[in-house]
């Protein structure tokens, strides 16, 4: 158990309560970075990560978590001391923690909302609209928990399942709710198993859908109440009671993704033929198999948007409309990490620079 608890956290990349924490860190720090438009230079921060909250990008660094507006403009930051700091994101909060340590926080793009240390060690969690985090723990014994707390920090829901890891976990839109997905091995056979968990029922589990012979990497809400579901071999699209609408099984070894989008879900796979391609696909909110498209380079990162897909390359990023049509591409210096955004403007993280790149 204990190995497979390794793979989760690996692919999630993304406890019993503690107490609060209240850290009094509202006032704003410097951060080193200056932020007088776009590009912004972050390459002496550190910077690790960024993602899109509401109409802030929020970039994670070694030391800081910094939001900015779309004219380039620094609207919030905080100091979060974390040793090895990992960032996820609702439309509306932002949850920050340790992977590996005890402490977490959820700011919104002007202020710090909650924070909590715990006392068993944090794997990955997620944030909703309304401020709850879920926090995956892992426990002296490699049990793992999931453990949901309100906008208050306070605990709602305390859940396990023996012998399974939790590797995907998504808040539905009135925060009542979530879909986790499992992974475990018995018997030398791998397979998933996908729940949604009633924060206000006696008996939380909704529902429980067996997927066979495959690890889930990723599970979030789409339009309708549907579920999309990305696994090491295939990708699924469950209905709002878990029944399996349509399920994709992969042409070629999975190389990357984009799930977090209600619109539906990217899926990345390098071409059976050995070209040196990658082949994507667009798969709808209805489980649809909507467009599919050939890249013919490395895919760094993605995402996917209600017109757009933003695609970044080794040296571009190149914008696709929906039926994966290239209508735009623009060169990039440095290393890429990182690309989010929305239908007007992409956000693209190098390791010295944030850029804003126009998608008309």
């Amino acid at each position: 158990l204990a190995a497979i608890a390794v793979t989760a956290w690996f692919f999630t990349r993304s406890g019993q309560s503690g107490g609060n924490i209240d850290t009094g860190d509202t006032a704003s720090i410097d951060t080193g970075i200056e932020a007088n438009g776009y590009p912004i230079a972050v390459g002496g921060s550190s910077p690790l990560d960024i993602q899109q909250c509401g109409k802030s990008i929020f970039l994670l660094t070694e030391n800081s978590l910094v939001a900015f507006n779309d004219k380039g403009k620094e609207v919030y930051n905080a100091h979060h001391g974390y040793s090895n700091p990992v960032m996820t994101v609702s439309s509306k909060r932002v949850l920050t923690y340790d992977q590996g340590g005890y402490q977490l926080r959820v700011d919104s793009n002007k202020s710090k909302m909650g924070s909590k240390e715990l006392s068993e060690k944090i794997v990955f969690g997620a944030v909703s609209d309304a401020g709850y985090a879920a926090v995956v723990t892992q426990t002296e014994r490699y049990t793992i928990r999931l453990t949901v707390y309100d906008a208050a920090m306070q605990e709602i829901l305390n859940w396990s399942v023996s012998d399974q890891v939790i590797t995907g976990i998504d808040f539905n839109d009135k925060s009542s709710a979530c879909v986790v997905s499992t992974y475990s091995v018995e018997n030398g056979k791998a397979g998933a198993v996908v729940y949604e968990l009633d924060f206000t029922a006696d008996q939380p589990e909704r529902f429980q859908t067996k997927l066979e012979d495959c690890m889930p990497l990723s599970a979030s809400y789409k339009s309708d109440g549907n579920i999309g579901i990305v696994t090491d071999r295939k990708a699924f699209v469950l209905d709002s009671k878990g029944s399996i609408r349509e399920e994709w099984e992969y042409t070629g070894e999975l190389t990357s993704f984009d799930n977090h989008s209600d619109a539906g879900m990217l899926i990345f796979l390098a071409d059976a033929g050995d070209t040196g391609n990658t082949l994507a696909w667009l798969i709808d909110s209805d489980g649809k198999r909507s467009a599919t498209g050939d890249m013919n380079s490395k895919v760094i990162d993605s995402c996917l948007t209600d017109e757009r897909v933003l695609v970044l390359m080794e040296k571009q990023l190149l914008i696709f409309d929906r039926k994966l049509e290239q209508k735009k591409a623009d060169s990039l210096d440095g290393v890429p990490l990182r690309v989010v955004g929305s239908d007007h403007s992409a956000y693209v993280l190098t390791a010295g620079e944030l850029l804003q790149i126009s998608i008309s």
